[in-house]
């Protein structure tokens, strides 16, 4: 694929939601809630629904307590507000909190596009463009889940590509909280074009190996994602006040 020609068409299909693996490294409860993760990174539990032990122990066909340990993980990564024995609700983060952390991100996030670009081996670039690929054709489908699934392999991509551990799991500990809201920023009118816009413009600079260009789109990307996130916090924040 060239990665000068990306377009995206009309809407269409959706993504199948995730499906617990029990046999799954880490255990019964890792397994429950890496699956419970995916579902809110790809929007099918979206911000402000209503989580509790019983449904998801019943969805899942599992014991209450491992349910309740999944839930009490999520909640201490930020991705659910949790009340033992009352439930709760998947985290809906504010425009401000939206913008702060984006704040944060940005410079995380052209760091390790720049390293990118300078440590990737031919292998990884090849592994990048792929997934591009993958994600150009969920954005001319309209695919939303899916594209928040390429979206999310993307920078993993990059993250694993930079060679710094410590820069990675900085990076995703702070996009574990911003997650719930990503698919959400896909329903915004031509965020899926921009998008993946984006995605190619980093692509293009750390698979020439060009650091700065890799680095400043990636700060253009976070920065234009962060904005789109709190844009439509405020439009549902100003929506629940009618």
């Amino acid at each position: 694929m060239n990665l000068d020609e990306i377009e995206v068409g009309s809407p269409r299909g959706r993504a199948a939601p995730a499906v617990l693996s029990k046999s799954a490294p880490g255990g019964l409860v890792e397994s429950l809630r890496s699956a419970l993760e995916a579902e809110i990174a790809a929007g099918t539990l979206a911000p402000g629904m209503r989580v509790d032990v019983k449904t998801v122990a019943e969805r899942f066909s599992v014991s209450r307590t491992p349910a309740r340990e999944a839930l009490l993980q999520l909640a201490a990564a930020g991705l659910i507000d949790y009340r033992p024995r009352r439930g709760g609700t998947v985290t809906r983060l504010s425009a401000t909190q939206v913008l702060a952390l984006s704040e944060v991100l940005i410079p995380l996030e052209a760091e390790a596009a720049k390293l990118a670009a300078r440590r990737m081996s031919d292998d990884q670039r090849q592994a990048l463009e792929a997934i591009l690929r993958n994600g150009n054709e969920a954005a001319q489908a309209g695919d939303r889940e899916a594209y928040a699934e390429a979206n999310r392999k993307f920078h993993l991509a990059i993250y694993e590509g930079c060679g710094n551990p410590f820069l990675r799991a900085e990076i995703e500990s702070l996009r574990r909280r911003t997650e719930v809201s990503h698919p959400i920023s896909f329903q915004l009118p031509g965020r899926l074009r921009a998008s993946n816009l984006e995605h190619a413009a980093i692509a293009r600079a750390v698979c020439a190996g060009d650091e700065e260009a890799a680095a400043d789109a990636a700060r253009r990307h976070i920065s234009i994602g962060g904005m789109a996130i709190a844009e439509f916090a405020l439009k549902a924040a100003n929506a629940s006040l009618r």
